[in-house]
């Protein structure tokens, strides 16, 4: 089951557009290492809709690195590729970091590959999976709202947080993967 590995940065104010060129040229290179699928990069943007809530807390950037499983982010992790970029591209660069590791499995997968009552078993299923849950209720998630979006798999159960409302109430569909 592929893997994303998604990582928040909060670039200095001082950095100037050399030094963020370098950032993204680094980070294009782990797609060279092995089991990684793919690389996507961004820049936050407060113009993307009018009204538009700035929720970023300063993050600048983001990256996804999506791999094949598991055991790839764990070669990933500790390839020279990903130390030597980590070291002299991102570290210098940034003020402050977050990243998480996840993976979900899509509602439409199960049923895509599957025809008739078998695909109608699925997607039920998937739906009745994919209802909101409360997760300030799940311990091991709870600290984590507290610090705004996650994304994330924790004990057995594939989420995406998509928003937090501004009484702190998530607003989630949660679905539990096949292991």
């Amino acid at each position: 089951m592929p893997v994303d590995h998604i990582v928040l940065l909060k670039v200095k104010s001082s950095v100037t557009k050399e030094e963020v060129t370098r950032l993204i040229d680094g980070l294009q290179q782990f797609k060279s290492i092995p089991g990684v699928l793919d690389v996507k990069i961004g820049v936050h943007s407060t113009t993307l809709y009018s009204d538009y809530k700035d929720r970023s807390k300063g993050f600048t950037h983001i990256f996804t690195v999506t791999l094949k499983d598991a055991a790839a982010l764990e070669l990933y992790s500790t390839h020279a590729i990903h130390e030597r970029v980590r070291q002299t591209a991102i570290i210098p660069v940034i003020e402050d970091i977050q990243a998480m590791d996840y993976y979900f499995e899509s509602s439409n997968s199960a049923a895509h590959n599957k025809s008739g009552a078998a695909a109608a078993s699925a997607a039920s299923a998937a739906s009745a999976a994919a209802a909101p849950i409360e997760l300030d209720s799940v311990p091991a998630i709870s600290g984590w709202l507290k610090g705004g979006i996650v994304l994330g798999a924790v004990t057995g159960v594939a989420f995406a947080l998509k928003s937090i409302l501004g009484d702190g109430t998530p607003t989630i569909p949660v679905t539990a993967p096949k292991l």
